[in-house]
């Protein structure tokens, strides 16, 4: 059978085919877990009388955040249509993800043409010139829809980054030093925990922020852990940003920042960076960009300073 005309049918299929799913199966999908840096390695059961499967993969995360904004996550669609059981996911970005098979039968069988119908169809072949193909229907069976999740391996500096992420996505006004509540805050992550923050040293030197993960958990990570911002200098902003954090879910390690602060922001020191079973890796400060700008986090401010509000 040709094979576009394949794909349209199954694509078309919700339009103008019968459509029969069966989702209680006793069928797998194998992942790999972690197993290579470079991709993920997918397979499954064959379906009895299956003669075609897709395969999507959607990020393991109801929702993402994108700079302190949240964005939808599409599906994407490695293989629209193939009758083989196995695929290597070279493209696969961080953090863990949801490989989902669906597998179909199809039926093709000629329409029965009334003589009317026939003369019509005759008469316009005719006309056109051209070899209109016979009329078929489509019955497309939906036999078994199956998933599982898996992972890559990450380098210890997509590790740090991914950290980095939750970090500024939870804390865009301790990131900016900009109308902190002086009271502490608290603020609850997607899933579950909490991160609270608590100023002292406002009288006595030097001022502190102390900020305190529980079982935190934002982007994919999992975050436990405190650290303080010292501020010697309080409005010249002027100190250090130290302590541990442990980050545990698909990924485990610790992450311990040692940073010198000048004007608010970074200016030297070292994330030193240690995945669980791995060697510790000392990353310098400017591994990544850290834009201390309110701007970039409007959204999550505004939230932030919402639930301070409801919370007084």
């Amino acid at each position: 059978m040709n094979y576009f005309l394949l794909l349209y049918l199954l694509t078309a299929s919700n339009l103008f085919a019968k459509e029969e799913v069966v989702t209680e199966v006793p069928y797998k999908v194998q992942v790999s877990q972690g197993n290579f840096d470079n991709k993920v390695e997918i397979s499954w059961d064959p379906i009895p009388t299956a003669q075609y499967y897709t395969l999507e993969r959607v990020y393991d995360t109801p929702e993402s955040t994108v700079k302190g904004k949240k964005v939808d996550l599409k599906t994407n669609i490695l293989v629209p249509l193939t009758p083989k059981t196995s695929f290597t996911d070279y493209t696969i970005p961080f953090g863990q993800h949801i490989y989902t098979v669906n597998a179909f039968k199809t039926n093709i069988a000629p329409i029965e043409e009334t003589k009317r119908q026939l003369k019509k169809r005759l008469k316009a072949i005719e006309k056109s010139g051209t070899n209109i193909a016979i009329p078929i229907e489509t019955n497309i069976i939906t036999l078994a829809t199956y998933s599982n999740v898996g992972h890559r391996k990450v380098s210890d500096k997509e590790f740090f980054l991914e950290f980095q992420k939750a970090i500024d996505s939870s804390l865009p006004r301790i990131r900016t030093m900009k109308m902190l509540n002086f009271f502490g805050e608290k603020k609850k992550g997607w899933k579950e925990g909490q991160l609270i923050y608590k100023t002292t040293g406002i009288i006595r030197k030097p001022f502190k922020v102390t900020i305190t993960y529980k079982d935190f958990v934002d982007q994919s990570l999992r975050l436990n852990g405190t650290y303080e911002v010292q501020i010697f200098k309080l409005f010249a902003q002027d100190g250090k940003l130290v302590g541990t954090f442990h980050v545990d879910g698909i990924y485990k390690g610790t992450i311990t920042h040692n940073l010198i602060l000048d004007g608010g922001q970074s200016v030297g020191g070292t994330y030193d960076v240690q995945q669980e079973g791995g060697a510790m890796v000392a990353l310098p400060w400017d591994v990544t960009t850290h834009p201390l700008d309110d701007t970039q986090y409007e959204d999550a401010l505004k939230g932030t300073i919402a639930e301070s509000e409801t919370e007084e």
